[in-house]
């Protein structure tokens, strides 16, 4: 409620852009992670867990190896 509508829009677009900056490099190295599936499993792994993220439809890291 401090903030103008042009002020929220400001802060809008300087959180967008330091988010951004922030996660250009994890997100560029999840990429390289994608090239190499056997090594890909484990640091994907490693991702899951620093964030808390489960892995999708239940499926194991090992299933998509053999894939």
């Amino acid at each position: 409620h401090q903030f103008s509508e042009r002020d929220r829009e400001h802060l809008d677009q300087f959180t967008r852009t330091l988010m951004k900056k922030i996660l250009h490099q994890p997100l560029t190295q999840l990429r390289e992670f994608a090239r190499d599936p056997k090594v890909s499993a484990h640091r994907l792994n490693t991702v899951r867990e620093l964030f808390g993220l489960e892995k999708r439809n239940g499926t194991d890291d090992q299933d998509r190896d053999t894939r």
